[in-house]
């Protein structure tokens, strides 16, 4: 016989921002423990070149990039980043960090708001534990930043135009123009 779990009976009577709102709160906090383990760690080359681009002035960061292609508002954040906490190892990985962690909520929102509760809970515990987001979490790179973005941009695309409701069309178009 297959046995089923099913919650204790007082936990059904909690309301349900309270039981989402607590799942969410220990999946961020055990996703922060696991991408601040090697915050100090040393710069990779690219990581390097970052923060260089970052220390320029704001008029000077999109001729910089020119050259490389990358998308300039993580560097622009990064320079303000930089500004207010200092360009050390761990203050520059920790924006990386705090995008990281921003992206398990939007996660949850986003499969929540297309698919339903269940589907909200599994996108945000697959946004915390994966060990790829997790990784990049701990570089001064702006894969979290895309990624946060990206899961914006394909939320407001799935709402506006899949599920015709239009008023996510300026979600999909603002996610869109913040990547470029």
């Amino acid at each position: 016989p297959v046995r089923y779990f099913h919650a204790p009976r007082w936990f059904d009577r909690l309301p349900r921002w309270l039981t989402a709102g607590g799942i969410l709160v220990l999946l961020v906090a055990v996703s922060a423990y696991m991408r601040t383990r090697t915050l100090s760690g040393q710069f990779w080359f690219n990581e390097a070149i970052a923060t260089g681009i970052a220390s320029h002035p704001l008029s000077e960061i999109p001729g910089i990039l020119r050259q490389s292609g990358s998308s300039p508002l993580y560097y622009v954040l990064l320079h303000f980043w930089t500004g207010a906490l200092g360009s050390s190892e761990s203050a520059t990985h920790a924006l990386s960090v705090l995008l990281g962690l921003l992206s398990i909520p939007a996660a949850m929102w986003a499969g929540w708001s297309l698919f339903g509760r269940r589907a909200g809970m599994f996108a945000a515990v697959m946004f915390a534990l994966n060990s790829y987001l997790t990784r990049y979490a701990q570089e001064t790179q702006l894969y979290e930043l895309m990624v946060l973005l990206g899961l914006f941009a394909t939320t407001g695309f799935l709402h506006g135009f899949v599920y015709r409701r239009r008023r996510f069309l300026f979600l999909f178009a603002a996610a869109l123009a913040l990547m470029l």
